[in-house]
């Protein structure tokens, strides 16, 4: 089963803090039995929420984004791929965890 994971980054951080969500993402991989994991950076505009995020031009956000959030998922030996996408999502089915079956 290929497991998909979106971080939209008009609510989230694109830092180090991606490593937490990766972790917890591959930790839930790992409890539901996922056979493959997806990522899907979706990045219409960045979050403008801290003083930091408002110093940082969209050209070096982009470049965080690039070299942290799509490059730090290949580290996890279930990852099937990684894609960013300026478009969210239109519908998103959200697993359901059963711990009997």
């Amino acid at each position: 089963m290929l497991l998909t994971f979106y971080y939209d980054l008009r609510y989230q951080p694109n830092t180090f803090d991606f490593v937490i969500f990766l972790v917890g993402a591959n930790a839930y991989g790992e409890l539901i039995k996922a056979t493959s994991l997806a990522f899907k950076i979706i990045c219409p505009e960045y979050r403008k929420i801290t003083a930091r995020e408002t110093l940082h031009d969209n050209d070096e956000k982009a470049w965080r984004t690039y070299n942290m959030l799509q490059r730090l998922p290949h580290l996890l030996p279930k990852l099937h791929y990684v894609t960013w996408s300026k478009e969210p999502p239109e519908l998103v089915d959200l697993p359901c965890y059963h711990p009997h079956l």
